[in-house]
């Protein structure tokens, strides 16, 4: 996982009440290059229909301590061309916005008619 400097600027925001966005959107893409704390995008975002940046749904799980991880899940069906999908980000708008965080991982094919579930989680610690 690699929270952004962006992300953690935005999550200051929000504890302290300067800002209001909430990271509940999840994109994928098809880029392979390492993530880094300064991404503000993906690489290379999918534009297969059904696997664009969609709103997921938040929630709080216990990891360590009650509620110390947030959890953002959202399943995704591809209603166009097979797709290798290789990364992910955490964003707070439905375009453009804040990147909280940005993953890169071996691919995972997912093809016309399939779905693929994808469960971000933060968990927060001491």
């Amino acid at each position: 996982m690699t929270l952004t400097k962006t992300g953690f600027a935005e999550s200051a925001g929000l504890f302290g009440g300067v800002t209001s966005g909430v990271f509940d959107y999840i994109e994928l893409g098809t880029g392979t290059t390492a993530a880094t704390s300064d991404d503000t995008a993906l690489e290379t975002p999918t534009a297969e229909s059904g696997l664009t940046r969609a709103q997921g749904t938040n929630s709080r799980v216990t990891t360590t301590v009650t509620n110390d991880t947030s959890q953002t899940l959202h399943t995704f069906t591809n209603a166009g061309s097979t797709a290798a999908i290789t990364e992910a980000g955490l964003f707070d708008a439905a375009s453009t916005g804040v990147m909280a965080d940005h993953q890169v991982f071996a691919a995972v094919s997912v093809e016309n008619g399939n779905s693929l579930q994808v469960t971000y989680q933060i968990k927060f610690s001491a």
